[in-house]
């Protein structure tokens, strides 16, 4: 289980009170009292910023669950970028500014990636390596992209780019909506049913952390109706046959499944999003054809949308920002080989506000952030 937390740069302060009462601290509370019950946690390091100076609390708890081993602190890009969409020594930059934080705050070294929005490109494999990066979590579809299918998603791959490799797993679709919001023997069926049918080894389940208090009415359904205690119980209740891990603990013990390419995707409904409107009019109208044929799990498979990329096309003013930090970028990048004393503080400085600026939460329209994050991004940028 990934669990992923994240605020973007920016954001109103009392917001972010508000879900740490509501959905960050009661979860890592009701998961204490069951330490024999493993997660993967990550959360981004604008998030930790704010946990370090208005509720040090957070970290505290954070970091006694981490030195039980109750948890795996999963890393990615600092400030919750598309990594694909920056310059290379960017990407690498914030994925290690993030693996830094956890190791002095947590003394948890990190091991894998959180890829922001699942916007995933092949070179990324070869940017993972390179910064110690041994795993991410992706979605299921995007190994069915590739060709996979029911059978072979149980488990995971291994995929290269310049012989530099990276290990994927496919977080479970059937979980993603069934946690928290269908009835916890439901969803113990379900683990049932692909053991049985698929001979499954292993399931991964990838989702936001907001959905446990945050998401409209689910505090009450979390917390109050204790759905999350009570689907710990049931885990706790069938280790006959089900037990929980972290991801590193897995690999350690279990090979991969085979090798894997995947294509440029990210989960389906940014890809259809990324298209232009007409061209989202047309692919709806294939979807709907498809469906009354039903052929829907051939659609799932084979009709991927478009790419993250094209909301830079879409979106001008997106395009103007981001053309901006990597402007930006290019400059920082040539001064590091000029300055050295106070001017390379202040270019260390000038680094971070970029980085805050790659906040993907600006970039996209989605369903879920305001206009502030965008504002937060332009600020960023005008300090330079």
């Amino acid at each position: 289980m990934v669990i992923h937390f994240h605020q973007p740069v920016g954001n109103f302060g009392f917001v972010i009170d508000k879900i740490t009462d509501k959905c960050y601290e009661p979860f890592l509370d009701v998961i204490a009292a069951f330490p024999d019950i493993k997660f993967n946690l990550h959360y981004s390091g604008s998030l930790l910023e704010w946990f370090k100076r208005y509720r040090p609390s957070m970290m505290d708890k954070i970091k006694c669950l981490a030195a039980k081993g109750q948890i795996e602190l999963v890393g990615g890009g600092f400030y919750e970028p598309i990594l694909s969409v920056l310059p290379p020594e960017d990407a690498k930059g914030q994925i290690e500014m993030l693996s830094g934080f956890i190791k002095k705050e947590f003394n948890s070294k990190v091991s894998g990636c959180w890829l922001a929005e699942r916007v995933w490109q092949q070179h990324l494999a070869e940017i993972f390596s390179d910064v110690g990066i041994r795993y991410l979590m992706l979605d299921q579809i995007h190994l069915k992209y590739a060709g996979l299918k029911g059978k072979d998603l149980y488990g995971y791959y291994v995929t290269e780019e310049n012989t530099k490799t990276v290990s994927v797993f496919g977080a479970d679709k059937f979980l993603r909506y069934s946690i928290p919001f269908m009835p916890v023997e439901k969803t113990l069926n379900y683990f049932r049913k692909i053991k049985k049918d698929y001979n499954a080894r292993v399931v991964s389940y990838g989702d936001d952390g907001e959905k446990f208090g945050a998401w409209p009415d689910t505090h009450m359904l979390v917390y109050k109706k204790k759905w999350l205690n009570n689907f710990l119980k049931t885990l706790r209740k069938n280790t006959s046959w089900l037990q929980t891990a972290t991801i590193s603990e897995y690999m350690d013990n279990n090979p991969p499944s085979g090798s894997i390419y995947l294509p440029d995707a990210s989960y389906q409904e940014m890809n259809e999003w990324s298209l232009p409107s007409d061209a989202l009019a047309r692919l709806r109208v294939l979807q709907k054809q498809l469906k009354e044929k039903k052929s829907a799990r051939l659609m799932e498979e084979f009709l991927r949308g478009g790419v993250w990329k094209n909301f830079f096309v879409k979106y001008p003013e997106s395009n103007h920002v981001h053309k901006r930090t990597l402007s930006v970028s290019h400059k920082i990048t040539k001064l590091n080989l000029q300055v050295s004393g106070a001017d390379a503080a202040q270019l260390k400085r000038a680094r971070k506000e970029l980085y805050k600026a790659h906040c993907n939460c600006a970039y996209w329209h989605g369903i879920f952030w305001r206009h502030i994050s965008l504002s937060s991004a332009q600020l960023s940028i005008s300090t330079l």
